[in-house]
């Protein structure tokens, strides 16, 4: 029988937590790498976790191996109990790996109802947003809902 990893305590589970979001964020984790600390941090076996999650071992075991091919909801079942979420980010400050402006947009300009070119709503497969710990949309958003001041095409 598989053993469950140690569960760290509270401090040490808060700066495992912290390092998670920090590698996610600045990208020096990849995504099984990501997902092994997740399943880690839990204290659960891949068969608990898997089964957690509602996921198949196998399935799991293809993501932390590297060499499975995830869809998005399978990511999301893995991470949301982490206060995550897959999403779509900028790769440059500017929205393009580039450092050209979106289509559609002058070269000061973001794209319409958002900063940046931040993307609109919601969080990405990240860090969760300055000054929350679970990852929730920042207060008076709520993911699926469009950007103040846009129309949600209704």
């Amino acid at each position: 029988m598989p053993r469950n990893p140690p569960r760290p305590d509270p401090a040490t589970a808060r700066a495992q937590l912290d390092a998670l979001y920090k590698g996610l964020a600045d990208g020096s984790l990849d995504l099984a790498a990501a997902v092994r600390r997740m399943r880690h941090l839990s204290g659960l076996t891949q068969p608990q976790f898997a089964h957690h999650r509602g996921l198949s071992v196998q399935a799991l075991r293809q993501v932390e191996s590297g060499k499975g091919n995830p869809t998005v909801a399978t990511l999301n079942a893995i991470a949301g109990v982490f206060g995550l979420k897959v999403g779509l980010v900028p790769l440059s400050p500017q929205g393009t790996s580039s450092g050209a402006p979106p289509k559609g947009t002058s070269s000061g300009a973001s794209p319409k109802g958002t900063s940046s070119g931040a993307p609109p709503g919601g969080t990405s497969f990240g860090a969760p947003p300055e000054g929350t710990s679970s990852g929730a949309p920042p207060e008076g958003t709520s993911s699926g809902a469009p950007p103040k001041g846009t129309s949600s095409g209704a």
